[in-house]
């Protein structure tokens, strides 16, 4: 296959870090669709199976999915969020300020249900924490903003990764007021599971594309 093209092959990888590239990718689309029931199998293993929603709320059915793909450390370290204001929607779990880490690798972002970085999105979700964060930290969080599909830009990564947000200070200033809001009602009670315990599927290995 790689006879004429010998340069290609010398970029494989080896299987493992091929399966765990797939049940990355996988485990993202998930998180971005909880309603939606996934199973992945390899070398006849199931290593991804997630179950239909208990509940038709979609932050119910959320926090259910992470705890699946991201363990229940990650999920009772977090608190809801649910903001709505002038078209945008933002809703989802974000991590309490004692919970986080010094790399961007427990962020997961969904605008209009496609798993994407924005520097705005990670900046004005930073900004919600205010002074709350220790220095050189990062939340951690799974997040879905439905906004216009007008105010987005996908034409700014060549894997449509990265995306660049139309009226941007509008928008930084709404997700800092849903972040800060969220925080104030719920740092007092964090989230309490009432779901069976399980076992993350990839909470180590998942990682987002930024760093």
């Amino acid at each position: 296959m790689f006879f004429n093209v010998p340069v290609r092959k010398k970029f494989l990888k080896s299987p493992t870090s091929d399966a765990n590239e797939i049940l990355k990718m996988i485990s993202q689309i998930a998180l971005g669709h909880p309603h939606i029931k996934f199973q992945l199998i390899n070398d006849n293993k199931i290593t991804l199976n997630t179950t239909l929603p208990l509940s038709n709320d979609f932050n119910e059915q959320l926090q259910e999915r992470i705890q699946t793909v991201l363990g229940n450390d990650f999920s009772e370290h977090c608190v809801s969020i649910h903001f709505e204001e002038n078209g945008l929607k933002l809703q989802g779990m974000i991590g309490l300020p004692s919970y986080t880490r010094h790399n961007r690798t427990g962020q997961y972002l969904f605008i209009n249900n496609r798993g994407v970085f924005s520097p705005l999105v990670a900046y004005a979700i930073k900004e919600g924490y205010g002074t709350s964060l220790p220095t050189g930290r990062h939340p951690v969080f799974v997040l879905h903003l439905t906004i216009d599909g007008n105010l987005v830009d996908v034409n700014v990564h060549p894997q449509k990764r990265e995306v660049r947000l139309r009226q941007e200070h509008i928008l930084k200033q709404m997700i800092i007021k849903g972040i800060e809001q969220a925080l104030q009602r719920n740092y007092s009670d964090p989230i309490r599971n009432t779901f069976p315990a399980v076992q993350p599927v990839f909470a180590n290995a998942f990682s987002s594309n930024k760093t």
